[in-house]
């Protein structure tokens, strides 16, 4: 009797794992379909055009519309590159470069576009921040008016003096790779790359730069690894991305770029590119434009997302 209670005891424990290894390939299942449903409606969502950049350009660190040609944007590049701005047309070809007198490239890291001194004109700033080993006694952002390019060709080859703007933080010295400039007034705001979240600073410079601007913090978001931004023409979404995810804020009506980031941003469709660091919307506000480095084979790779509605 003894054994038989033995023996059916170990069979309703064999039931018992079978059972349990069942439910577990079921559960396991369920998870394997809802997450490549997950996936598949991301790649749905993220869908992009994409163009090749005519220029060898090995790390691009930031990019920007142009504010009088819609199809045209500007690129630039990180350290240990040129001092020039590439210009390039909205699917890639290329539209000619600007040189900068008077302009060092230590770790060039965004460009935005937006007004300046002389009312009417758009102006360019080329935001030299980045800092990895956090050593720098202050940032510089170099100022050129937007060129006339009466032709989008190879053979526009400018050169613009660059106006220095000195800056630095209230306190400490951090590393930062983002850039924006308000179109309404002219206010650079500069976002910090740190791990889990990023510090946001800002100034206005005037029209004859002197000294070296203090900036001020404004505002801080729990996003980290944060590598550009922009503001749309129109005024009305802000933008900023790591290498992963892009967060998109509403604007209000004259309402400061600050108090927006104080509420909770949208995430766009992004597919992630090999050390993506820039990203600007279209002239119309229709869509936004995502680079990254070189790729392994051939030139770098131009995006184009629709935006969402939201």
């Amino acid at each position: 009797m003894i054994i038989l209670t033995h023996h059916l005891m170990k069979i309703r424990t064999s039931l018992s794992s079978v059972k349990a290894i069942f439910i577990s390939l079921i559960l396991l299942f369920f998870v394997f379909i809802l997450t490549s449903e997950k996936v598949s409606d991301q790649k749905e969502l993220a869908k992009y055009r994409s163009y090749t950049i005519e220029y060898n350009l090995k790390e691009i660190s930031g990019l920007t519309i142009s504010n009088k040609i819609n199809s045209l944007l500007y690129a630039i590049e990180d350290s240990g590159n040129g001092t020039y701005v590439s210009a390039i047309t909205e699917t890639g070809k290329k539209a000619g470069r600007i040189k900068l007198k008077h302009a060092k490239n230590k770790d060039w890291e965004d460009i935005s576009i937006g007004p300046g001194p002389q009312k009417g004109l758009t102006y360019l700033y080329i935001a030299d921040i980045g800092d990895n080993y956090k050593r720098r006694n202050h940032l510089s952002i170099y100022r050129i008016k937007e060129p006339d390019f009466k032709t989008l060709s190879i053979n526009n080859d400018l050169t613009a003096e660059a106006e220095e703007i000195k800056l630095k933080y209230p306190e400490g010295k951090y590393d930062a790779e983002a850039f924006l400039t308000d179109p309404a007034n002219g206010t650079i705001y500069i976002a910090t790359k740190q791990v889990d979240k990023s510090v946001i600073f800002k100034t206005k410079p005037a029209a004859n730069v002197k000294g070296i601007y203090i900036m001020k913090q404004v505002a801080r978001i729990p996003y980290g690894g944060i590598t550009a931004g922009a503001i749309s023409k129109k005024r009305n979404l802000l933008v900023l991305k790591n290498r992963d995810e892009v967060f998109c804020w509403k604007l209000k009506r004259d309402e400061l770029p600050e108090k927006a980031l104080q509420s909770k941003p949208v995430k766009l469709p992004y597919l992630k590119e090999t050390q993506g660091e820039a990203i600007c919307f279209d002239a119309i506000g229709k869509g936004y434009f995502t680079t990254s480095e070189l790729r392994k084979k051939g030139n770098p790779e131009l995006r184009y997302y629709k935006l969402p509605l939201f």
